[in-house]
């Protein structure tokens, strides 16, 4: 699959050599991830997820927006505030479950999705704490007074 600011905004290949490609629109790609991917495919799998793990559901589908998000970052001019309005137009349950925000690095501003979900690295293995974890997250803004 390839995205494109342009028509057509999405361009989905089949494996098979002698399969034509398919143009659609913005409005299509939004219904195309609700009903074929969310509801066909991701739902039966995160709610089996949620049975066998317990994991919350909130939690899965946060991890689900996580990586939807991602190549919508370069189909957008604005990500930071596109994406986001995308995935409200996708709805739920993907939608509001993570930030686009831009970071400073060496290279120049950045950009990252950012969860508002946690995503439990702190219980793997060897414990971490993600680079966006939404819980350090609000403890800073405890600390210097932004969020109560």
């Amino acid at each position: 699959m390839r995205f494109s600011l342009a028509r057509p905004y999405a361009v989905v290949r089949s494996a098979a050599p002698a399969q034509t490609s398919v143009g659609i629109s913005r409005a299509d790609l939004s219904r195309w991830l609700a009903n074929d991917v969310i509801a066909g495919h991701l739902q039966p799998v995160l709610e089996r997820l949620h049975t066998t793990t317990r994991a919350g559901r909130r939690l899965l589908w946060g991890s689900a927006a996580h990586a939807v998000a991602y190549p919508l970052v370069d189909l957008f001019a604005d990500p930071v505030r596109e994406v986001p309005d995308f995935l409200e137009q996708v709805g739920p349950p993907i939608a509001g479950l993570v930030d686009v925000v831009t970071s400073p690095s060496d290279t120049g501003p950045r950009i990252e999705i950012v969860r508002r979900t946690c995503c439990l690295a702190f219980r793997s293995g060897t414990p971490v704490v993600c680079g966006y974890c939404p819980i350090s997250q609000a403890d800073r803004a405890v600390e210097a007074g932004t969020l109560r």
